[in-house]
């Protein structure tokens, strides 16, 4: 799958897609579905992500900063961390606390 920075994805099915390396620079994700998607290597910087939902990701060696993230989401060390309390159902994840 090619997408290119800048993209309009905002509420796309991308469950179990495979993203590993892509350039989502400035990409709009608000309210797209990435459930089990691999974000390993992504350049995020500028995406918005709020309101994604991010359940049973990989993604590790994210480079950049996203402009915005679903509630309760993170990015630390270059890896996407659901800081929701263990337990607490969200829209935007397992609530588990787990990091992705």
């Amino acid at each position: 799958m090619i997408i290119r920075p800048g993209a309009d994805l905002h509420g796309c099915d991308l469950r179990g897609v495979n993203l590993t390396g892509a350039d989502l620079r400035f990409v709009n994700l608000t309210g797209a579905d990435l459930t089990g998607a691999n974000l390993t290597g992504v350049r995020v910087g500028g995406a918005r992500l709020a309101g994604a939902t991010l359940a049973g990701i990989t993604a590790s060696g994210l480079v950049g900063t996203p402009a915005s993230l679903p509630t309760g989401w993170v990015v630390v060390n270059g890896r996407l961390v659901n800081q929701v309390a263990p337990g607490t159902p969200t829209s935007t994840g397992t609530g588990d606390g787990t990091v992705a």
